[in-house]
């Protein structure tokens, strides 16, 4: 029997995440199984009813590597075909960093950095040849910005580590591994930032 056919969508219970999420019903109807990872279970059941494709929720805090290795047990357990990997969980803050507090400074780089590193790293193996990894990147990542600064450093972490791992994935897994570097988005990161 062949192995199922995959997309993982983090950050799909809100923001660019959910938006990814509803453009793979159009985009890869083909998919026979949709991974979503986010810290909301409500909101991540709520999907359930807007696709005819089935979804398996993952309510994780993908700021703690327990989170990340219980993603790369089901991929070993599951030896599924990722066709897409979105990560599009992240975070930022919108302060000075001498008077913002360090563990969630800290924090933000365990979820936008570190995590990216250990979940495209474990879902490698599982990549379907021609598939996609896409990682939401920022136009922050472009430039310093100011009262802002962690949030934009760890965006230009993630646009220089995926146009690198691109390289390395093309040519170990036939696959890709694309940055997107959205502009300012109204989605609820503005509520927590």
């Amino acid at each position: 029997m062949e192995n199922k056919t995959i997309a993982v969508v983090t950050g799909a219970s809100s923001g660019i995440g959910r938006e990814f999420f509803l453009a793979l019903q159009d985009k890869a109807p083909h998919l026979q199984e949709i991974w979503v990872v986010a810290r909301n279970e409500k909101k991540l059941q709520e999907l359930c009813s807007l696709t005819s494709i089935p979804v398996r929720i993952f309510a994780l805090d993908l700021s703690l590597s327990q989170s990340v290795t219980e993603l790369e047990n089901a991929f070993k357990s599951e030896q599924p075909q990722i066709e897409y990997l979105i990560c599009a969980s992240g975070f930022g803050r919108f302060c000075a960093v001498e008077e913002d507090d360090t563990a969630t400074l800290e924090n933000m780089i365990d979820l936008n950095c570190k995590s990216i590193v250990s979940l495209t790293k474990a879902a490698a193996p599982f990549m379907k040849k021609g598939g996609a990894m896409l990682l939401v990147a920022s136009v922050a990542a472009l430039q310093p910005t100011p009262y802002i600064a962690t949030y934009a450093a760890s965006k230009a972490f993630v646009l220089s580590y995926g146009r690198a791992f691109n390289r390395e994935l093309q040519a170990t897994r036939g696959a890709r591994c694309m940055c997107v570097c959205p502009f300012w988005t109204k989605t609820a990161f503005f509520d927590r930032a």
